[in-house]
């Protein structure tokens, strides 16, 4: 097999930089042809460029990194209208996606995939003319992923996003963003602290009961809304609603949908798996079926 391999160095605390040759030596020796590429945006290696470049010169790809570098290769394949399989390499400070696939973290054992594990095909979103694989979000917090300092990230890992969180605690919980949300399962308007549409059993690597019956290729993906709070007396119970799974709270709205769109009073920043998504007035978010596959453990039986 032809392996396109682009490696994320300074995910994770720089593993990709560390195992790069342990990576190739690893494929190589399972009888794979292996062409590697390092993802160097600011150098114009982009994984989109890459992938595009060398159209019809691999049957799948391997990335290194985050969900943030996995981001990156599916939406390069889908804009460039390709369908290969994908050997995903955990390497980044949470993996959120990686654990709601069953993919365990960079290891012989996630290289071995190749030869021990089986194609699971999921769905995917369509984000205006962007993808994301299992969650668009806006609203408090949200951008502590991509705001937070790779080498902060490096040195604390999972602790740097809950330092970061706490540093801008105050502003996030007073934020009011005014929004109408429409869609057939349900539409309403009001001021709201964040909203998500996910597919994943976790989110900022924290698993909630809100998420456990996720399915990954059912058609559909969880919108969950939280209204701004009044008060502490409203904070605290959004709080306990969120951990305890409860989903009758009258500040927040969960349901599943294959199309939702958001209309905000101005122009609101959202994140996409972890990543900037940019800033929009107006957005459309879709499902799209079944549109990546991606190599996992098999089932046991």
């Amino acid at each position: 097999m032809k392996i396109l391999l682009l490696i994320n160095g300074v995910a994770g605390n720089n593993f990709g930089k560390r195992n790069a040759y342990k990576i190739i030596e690893k494929l190589s020796l399972q009888g794979n042809e292996v062409f590697v590429f390092p993802i160097l945006p600011s150098e114009g290696l982009e994984s989109s460029e890459i992938i595009a470049s060398h159209r019809g010169e691999f049957d799948a790809v391997a990335c290194c990194g985050g969900d943030g570098t996995l981001h990156y290769v599916i939406n390069g394949l889908l804009k460039d209208g390709q369908k290969k399989p994908i050997l995903y390499i955990p390497a980044g400070t949470t993996n959120d996606f990686a654990k709601t696939l069953g993919i365990p973290p960079a290891s012989d054992k996630t290289l071995n995939l190749l030869e021990n594990g089986e194609l699971l095909t999921f769905d995917i979103g369509r984000f205006n003319d962007e993808y994301f694989d299992y969650v668009a979000a806006f609203g408090a917090f949200t951008d502590v992923s991509y705001s937070t300092d790779q080498n902060v990230k490096n040195l604390l890992g999972y602790s740097a996003y809950l330092f970061q969180s706490l540093g801008t605690a105050t502003d996030a919980l007073n934020m009011k963003i005014r929004m109408r949300v429409e869609s057939e399962e349900y539409s309403g308007e009001g001021e709201f602290i964040y909203g998500s549409v996910s597919n994943s059993y976790s989110l900022a690597g924290i698993r909630t009961p809100l998420l456990s019956e996720v399915k990954l290729n059912d058609g559909n993906f969880e919108v969950a809304l939280v209204k701004a709070p009044k008060n502490a007396g409203d904070l605290l119970e959004i709080l306990r609603s969120v951990s305890t799974g409860e989903l009758d709270d009258k500040h927040i709205k969960i349901y599943r949908t294959k199309k939702v769109s958001f209309h905000f009073e101005q122009e609101v920043p959202w994140t996409l798996d972890g990543e900037f998504g940019g800033s929009y007035k107006d957005v459309e978010i879709r499902v799209v079926p079944e549109a990546v596959s991606i190599y996992t453990e098999k089932k046991r039986s």
